[in-house]
């Protein structure tokens, strides 16, 4: 079967729907309903017929189309193994980012994915809708302008004057930033730079910052600067320079035994199994803050052995919320 840009699967995957769910919907409608012009949809229609044997056909008397044979099903559709990434990468982006700032450069972006790889692969589009969604719970909005400042800013070397809203102190102060890489983590993203404020590297949420501007001067990255080692002494994203590694040995009960295997949690990670079913989890960080908080996510599945400071730390923590459940009277 001929292979199509991903654009045009996505329109006929709509109009397949649009002939079994309306009443003899017509050109002009489903022109609207896929924010085409009517001979794209007219051009779709034969295209469905013609290469995917769908039996499509006009009615004078109800003016509109319909499948002649209500139990036609879509047949698996060539794409090309870039098509298939893109179609991929937008279900997971657009949906998870749907009603952000950046949604239409997000879309825009991922369309010009398609067809960069020459392999071929095959997809079932009557099982995509029942077989793949994806959902993200808590995403981070940012201010489209303020996010593509940056990341200028960023690939040109340019120092910038922000803003910035810190959540831990709940302060606001002015600083000057040395804008050196942006990532994205766990889908949302941030900025390591150098902050001329606190004399060291630091770490930014792009959403926290309320104002930015050029200061007209350049910068220059250390030679000796590398995201992912910076980024390897950390849990997830805070990465303490200042303080030297520790160890981290957790002990998980058989319940979380197959959670804990099944992922990769940190880069110096070592696993262990114990005889009661359960596993021991050891990692290297430079900062216990992140750790803790998911620690504490496991509850009673999860013991700390070491270091000290930690399980006095998650004592402590548990103590405080016994204080404020108040037994009922």
């Amino acid at each position: 079967m001929s292979s199509t840009g991903p654009v045009q699967l996505r329109r006929i995957f709509t109009l397949d729907r649009a002939l079994r769910e309306l009443p003899y919907p017509n050109v002009p409608a489903l022109a609207k309903m896929t924010n085409v012009n009517p001979k794209t949809i007219r051009r779709d229609l034969i295209f469905m017929k013609r290469k995917m044997g769908a039996p499509v056909a006009f009615s004078r008397e109800r003016n509109g189309w319909h499948y002649t044979e209500p139990s036609f099903t879509l047949p698996a559709l060539v794409l090309t193994e870039g098509e298939l990434l893109a179609l991929f990468l937008a279900g997971q982006v657009l949906t998870d980012h749907a009603g952000a700032p950046y949604h239409t450069v997000l879309k825009a972006a991922i369309e010009r994915l398609a067809e960069t790889l020459p392999q071929k692969a095959t997809v079932h589009w009557s099982a995509v809708e029942q077989s793949q969604s994806y959902r993200q719970t808590n995403p981070v909005l940012h201010d489209i302008k303020m996010f593509r400042k940056l990341a200028e800013a960023v690939w040109q070397h340019q120092q910038v004057e922000i803003v910035y809203w810190s959540v831990a102190r709940n302060q606001t102060t002015k600083r000057i930033v040395d804008p050196w890489h942006l990532t994205c983590i766990d889908g949302s993203w941030y900025c390591l730079g150098y902050c001329h404020l606190r004399k060291a590297p630091r770490t930014f949420c792009p959403n926290r910052i309320k104002d930015l501007k050029l200061t007209g001067k350049k910068f220059t990255i250390p030679e000796d600067f590398n995201p992912k080692d910076y980024f390897k002494s950390a849990f997830r994203v805070i990465a303490d320079k200042g303080q030297p590694l520790q160890r981290v040995k957790l002990k998980f009960e058989p319940s979380a035994t197959g959670y804990i295997t099944e992922r990769n949690w940190h880069p110096t990670q070592q696993q262990t199994l114990t005889p009661d079913g359960g596993v021991i989890l050891e990692f290297d960080v430079s900062s216990l803050i992140e750790v803790r908080r998911w620690i504490m996510s496991w509850g009673a599945e999860c013991q700390v052995l070491e270091p000290s400071e930690l399980v006095i730390d998650i004592r402590e923590q548990a103590q405080a919320i016994l204080k404020q459940v108040k037994p009922k009277a």
